[in-house]
């Protein structure tokens, strides 16, 4: 099964299930009775309702990014890049501070990691991007990104990691 099948198959069953699920309960409590069917129905048309918009809006995303093959490992909730760049880590995080893409943005300064923090918002509980930076030479570095998010059992995240790692890397290369 490709990525993104399995995707849409879990998005289909942690949202369709836990709704008719729900549904039926208020049902149950209200006097109206237990039907099959209409579990059945409310499960099918809301999992289908949201696995097919959030899975597009995933698909929509990467394709944004430029990646054309979508992989388990780009799905991942934590996502992991390493890269050596000319680029110091204060001009990094002036960049970084900066970019509209990080608005809203708390950072820490611990030596040489810096851990950015960025908060709750329509899409995201919130993120926790880490940047551990090393020097390699006079004028080159090697920065480890890590972005996972703020919420520990969160296993979806929908491509956001992702894209903040991505963001990260082109601060990184401009």
């Amino acid at each position: 099964m490709t990525p993104i099948r399995k995707l849409y198959l879990t998005t289909f069953l942690e949202t369709g299930v836990p709704y008719g699920l729900i549904m039926i309960m208020f049902d149950l409590l209200s006097g109206e009775g237990f039907s099959i069917w209409k579990l059945l129905f409310l499960t099918i048309f809301f999992g289908l309702f949201m696995s097919l918009f959030l899975v597009g809006r995933v698909k929509r995303k990467f394709k944004k990014l430029g990646v054309v093959d979508i992989s388990s490992e780009n799905l991942q909730s934590i996502q992991h890049r390493t890269m050596t760049s000319s680029k110091s880590p204060e001009s990094l995080l002036n960049s970084v501070m900066e970019n509209t893409d990080f608005k809203n943005i708390k950072f820490t300064l611990n030596g040489e990691e810096k851990d950015l923090k960025m908060g709750l918002s329509w899409w995201t509980w919130g993120e926790r991007i880490n940047v551990n930076s090393k020097a390699v030479s006079d004028t080159d570095f090697e920065y480890e990104i890590t972005s996972m998010p703020r919420t520990k059992n969160l296993r979806l995240d929908y491509g956001k990691n992702y894209e903040n790692v991505t963001k990260v890397q082109q601060l990184l290369k401009s």
